[in-house]
């Protein structure tokens, strides 16, 4: 007997069909393969979920060796680094059980940059951001 149905936790061949796109940081979609695109993209849901510590704890989550500075230039390749200013400590602000000292958009911000951080590279300006 044989099943057609897909297991749950194999992956799928592609996360989000590209219907009008035909270039992906200048490459042409179809020549990227499945294996290079998957080790170069982040998954960021609408709802990022944060862990009680600071702005910095969360980001680490991405990566966990990062330094400081790392993170700091993260926010500032992202044109994040004057809302991570306003806030009042800093990389070393706490965000509050499950980020509860942000609004859900802050939070948000604090997971695309856990995101950015994660994936190799994650210093080159070739980042594209796909919203289904």
């Amino acid at each position: 007997r044989h099943n057609h149905r897909q297991p749950l936790a194999q992956p799928r061949q592609r996360f989000v069909h590209l219907h009008h796109a035909k270039r992906l940081g200048g490459l042409d979609i179809d020549r990227i393969s499945f294996d290079s695109l998957r080790r170069r993209v982040a998954f960021v849901p609408q709802e990022g979920f944060l862990f009680e510590g600071s702005v910095a704890d969360n980001v680490r989550y991405g990566k966990p060796n990062a330094t400081d500075r790392e993170i700091q230039t993260a926010f500032v390749e992202l044109g994040l680094d004057e809302w991570l200013d306003r806030l009042p400590d800093g990389l070393d602000s706490s965000v509050g059980e499950r980020g509860g000292d942000l609004s859900a958009g802050e939070r948000q911000l604090v997971a695309l940059v856990r995101a950015w951080i994660s994936v190799p590279g994650a210093t080159r300006p070739s980042r594209h951001v796909l919203d289904p």
